[in-house]
């Protein structure tokens, strides 16, 4: 389980590029669970959803007894994205190449 806090950047979308990263690194080494507190578009589009406290409680205490992962982030995990993000743009993440001009 890893726990998402707040994080502050002065780049533009800095903190959902470092929460993508953080997506793409658990999923190579399986990780589950990411409290990341909010209920929002772009996490939605990482596979985010609500659950339980009782639930979260219960995922936490499993993913405790697990061994810790190598935290080092290899370029190749951007990889674990790509099939999940290809057909999703966010709202709030700005047009595709392909969308047309508004009229």
């Amino acid at each position: 389980a890893v726990f998402g806090e707040s994080m502050f950047t002065t780049v533009p979308d800095g903190s959902k590029i470092a929460l993508a990263a953080l997506v793409a690194l658990g999923r190579q080494h399986a990780i589950e669970l990411i409290d990341c507190q909010q209920n929002t578009p772009h996490l939605a589009t990482l596979g985010a959803r609500e659950m339980r406290r009782a639930d979260f409680a219960l995922e936490v205490r499993k993913a405790s007894a697990k061994p810790p992962i190598d935290w080092n982030f290899r370029p190749v995990y951007w990889n674990n994205l790509s099939a999940s993000l290809a057909s999703v743009v966010p709202e709030d993440l700005g047009p595709t190449v392909e969308d047309p001009p508004p009229s």
